[in-house]
């Protein structure tokens, strides 16, 4: 059986565990993302109490702030579009 030489494993390993590290990444931001987007969903009236909630989500996921500001403007553009179209 042929080894691969140290540096070689050091590197692969080093690879694979950024991989990994990405794909939990990845799946955090998909929930914050989701649980972000439902929350906006419910918002149906002018409620101070689920927007400071909404605020505080968004404090706690800084690291997700561009997501989070793409679905606030998602959200917008929906609700414009309602009201402006009657």
């Amino acid at each position: 059986m042929v080894r691969c030489p140290i540096d070689s494993y050091d590197v692969f390993l080093k690879v694979h565990e950024r991989f990994r590290h990405s794909k939990k990444a990845t799946a955090m931001a998909e929930e914050v993302v989701e649980e972000y987007k439902s929350s906006l969903n419910d918002l149906t009236f002018n409620s101070k109490v689920h927007i400071n909630l909404l605020t505080m989500l968004a404090e706690d996921n800084v690291q997700y702030s561009e997501h989070i500001v793409k679905i606030i403007e998602a959200h917008l553009q929906k609700v414009s579009f309602f009201l402006f179209s009657r």
